[in-house]
């Protein structure tokens, strides 16, 4: 759903999904309530919950709002249920109602299953963070553990009779044998 795709911030899609899942479950509760059916532009809700987060326009699109070329003011505007008891109109209200249901169960799970997401991708960028400096504790360690062999090799080395101290070097040259200038 787009509405968890496309938003990072979860608290947005919590608010969001608050107010759909009053509207939805107010549209289902009174299907000819007109006072339900309209969404308008003024309202503070769908303003600054709603509207501003990403793909909830779609879904309220998706389950049978409309603009309202009449009203200026109303933003959205879900088509009043068939009058009438013929066979496809009745049909046309059972579809109607049934994508209403399945937005209000989808939309109610919104939240939870951002909830989630961000939890796995939060695992995630954790686990990389953790297998880095693994990685950079493995190196740490394997250098060390070259630099105690070195040592204890030099020990040994020093042990035998014969043994002489190597000059050191400094940018290729023997530093015991450079000349003060």
């Amino acid at each position: 759903m787009q509405m968890l795709e496309k938003n990072e911030e979860l608290a947005a899609v919590q608010a969001a999904s608050a107010v759909l899942t009053k509207v939805f479950r107010n549209v289902l509760s009174e299907p000819s309530n007109e006072r339900f059916r309209r969404l308008k532009k003024d309202n503070k809700q769908v303003a600054s919950k709603v509207m501003v987060v990403r793909g909830a326009p779609s879904l309220l699109r998706a389950v049978g709002f409309q603009p309202d070329p009449e009203d200026k003011n109303v933003l959205l505007l879900l088509p009043p249920p068939p009058s009438s008891l013929h066979d496809a109109d009745a049909d046309d209200d059972n579809d109607a109602k049934g994508r209403l249901e399945y937005a209000l169960i989808a939309v109610g799970g919104l939240a939870e299953a951002k909830a989630a997401q961000l939890a796995q991708k939060t695992a995630a960028e954790r686990e990389a963070r953790l297998a880095a400096v693994r990685r950079e504790t493995a190196a740490k360690k394997a250098a060390m553990q070259r630099l105690r062999s070195e040592a204890e090799a030099d020990k040994i080395a020093r042990k035998d009779p014969s043994w002489a101290a190597k000059g050191f070097e400094k940018n290729g040259r023997d530093v015991g044998r450079l000349t003060s200038d």
